[in-house]
């Protein structure tokens, strides 16, 4: 389809618990398609979500931006 050889999604962690760990989508093709250069492993990001599961995993997450 149209992201086939694109990032799908993200893998990430919270920073206040490393446990809890979930996938982000909602980027845009430029971000999609570099990725690795714009976004290494460990890169912080900021995220939307709304609210938490029981088990304290964001519903719902969507990609805002890098986090500085």
């Amino acid at each position: 389809g149209k992201y086939s050889n694109m990032l799908g999604a993200f893998k990430c962690e919270l920073i206040k618990n490393p446990k809890i760990k979930f996938n982000i989508s909602g980027m845009d093709d430029s971000i999609r398609t570099n990725y690795l250069k714009t976004h290494p492993i460990g890169t912080t990001i900021t995220f939307t979500y709304m609210g938490l599961s029981a088990k304290g995993v964001p519903r719902h997450p969507n990609y805002l931006r890098i986090r500085k």
